[in-house]
């Protein structure tokens, strides 16, 4: 059997937004050890596995023989592994806090709210999703010049759906911002980390910040 040590190194990752240097600080190693890993031209030694290992409380079998799956590296169970299990589903300690766009007399508003972390459902959607509800201030997503006076919200009367979710792209882990009306996709792009999501909310709270709504 093919050792997946390299690449679910590079999976963790970028799951966990880090780079090779944090990586490499993290297991007391060397940037082009960590680089070399995932090239798999080397593999590191039991000792660093098994401290990567219980730092992200992975399973250490399949850390070195299998694909793990982002659920795992987040620390959440597949939906077939708790139905085994009979366990009620908990919800993480700390939920992640999005954006929230409301219509309400006419005048769009920004609201932070917590959001936990769903099961993911679609198989193309590797494990856990990251989802914020928006009614959206956009006309194109990929646009990137929109004008949120021209609000398709105001204009249509329906409320649309702003997604973050974390896909597969040619073996690399992507997120990928979605606009959805029901159950319709009618934009996206593709985002390399989650950097890029933080920094596009910003820019939009920004804009809202400055109009009087």
């Amino acid at each position: 059997m093919i050792s997946k040590i390299g690449k679910n190194i590079k999976k963790i990752r970028k799951v966990k937004n880090l780079n090779q240097q944090a990586m490499a600080d993290l297991l007391g190693l060397s940037r082009p050890s960590i680089g070399a890993y995932e090239e798999m031209r080397a593999e590191p030694k039991i000792e660093s596995l098994i401290k990567l290992a219980n730092h992200f409380k992975l399973d250490l079998g399949r850390l070195i023989n299998e694909d793990l799956t982002v659920n795992e590296i987040h620390g959440f169970k597949q939906a077939e592994e708790l139905v085994l299990d009979n366990k009620p589903i908990k919800s993480p300690a700390k939920p992640k806090t999005f954006p929230y766009l409301i219509l309400k007399n006419n005048k769009l508003s920004l609201q932070k709210v917590e959001l936990t972390w769903p099961l993911a459902t679609n198989k193309k959607v590797l494990g856990v999703q990251e989802t914020a509800q928006l009614c959206s201030i956009y006309k194109e997503v990929n646009a990137g010049n929109f004008n949120p006076k021209e609000s398709c919200l105001v204009q249509k009367g329906k409320e649309f759906h702003y997604n973050v979710k974390l896909v597969e792209k040619e073996n690399e882990l992507y997120f990928k911002e979605e606009l959805v009306d029901g159950n319709k996709v009618i934009a996206f792009q593709i985002l390399e980390t989650q950097h890029n999501v933080d920094e596009r909310l910003k820019r939009l709270e920004s804009i809202l910040s400055k109009l009087s709504l």
